[in-house]
């Protein structure tokens, strides 16, 4: 209930509510499930990916069954990402929901291994940037186009008192950097093609969970 919340509450901050298309991906369960439900009720034709197990994204599915379309893909997949990019004809919020820790419960940075690094930073890092190049083209189309990365409060350097998270926090620093880099881009080619249309430009945006919260409470006590 807690993640459902913190996506209606972005939905709002970002005004998501027009008769567009998002692609979410992980959205089988948890913040990815949020989102997907909430922007199916602002009018979305959502586009959810799954890994394995759907059984709530396919309850939802009855409840929207025009506006709703399922899509199981494998995000660290560069060949299942392109085929999937082929089946979509357009996009205006492309959700980098998908995600893992990487690491065993309780993993030391002392205890921890190559593989652990490696499957954070395919799934956080690297299939984030293969989705986006993918999808650029369609992404580039839209003045209102956006890209959001779902980060963590753990990839904050600056706020790093604790340590940790080993492979996991490197690769959510990493995917915030990646975002901004195609953040500039997105801009930068948007200026070129459209020099007379500045007001309004795609962009992508890095957020986490502890962002929102943090913001939700700021909007309660401003109540």
């Amino acid at each position: 209930m807690k993640k459902r919340i913190l996506a209606a509450f972005l939905c709002l901050s970002l005004n998501l509510h027009s008769q567009e298309t998002a692609i979410v991906t992980g959205a089988n369960r948890g913040i990815g499930l949020g989102f997907a439900s909430e922007l199916l009720q602002r009018n979305y034709h959502v586009i959810a990916t799954y890994r394995d197990e759907a059984s709530a994204l396919k309850n939802l599915k009855n409840q929207y069954p025009e506006t709703l379309t399922l899509y199981q893909l494998d995000v660290t997949d560069q060949e299942g990402i392109r085929r999937f990019a082929a089946t979509v004809k357009t996009v205006d919020l492309l959700v980098l929901n998908a995600g893992i820790k990487g690491y065993p419960p309780g993993t030391k940075l002392t205890d921890s291994t190559d593989a652990y690094f490696r499957n954070a930073l395919e799934v956080n890092t690297i299939a984030p940037n293969n989705l986006i190049r993918a999808f650029f083209p369609l992404l580039i189309e839209k003045e209102n186009s956006c890209i959001l990365y779902i980060s963590s409060g753990v990839s904050s350097t600056v706020q790093n008192g604790s340590g940790g998270y080993p492979g996991y926090r490197e690769s959510k620093e990493a995917g915030n950097a990646l975002t901004w880099n195609w953040s500039i881009q997105l801009i930068r080619e948007w200026k070129e093609r459209h020099p007379d249309k500045l007001s309004q430009t795609p962009l992508a945006v890095a957020i986490s969970v502890q962002v929102m919260l943090k913001q939700i409470w700021v909007e309660i006590m401003l109540l």
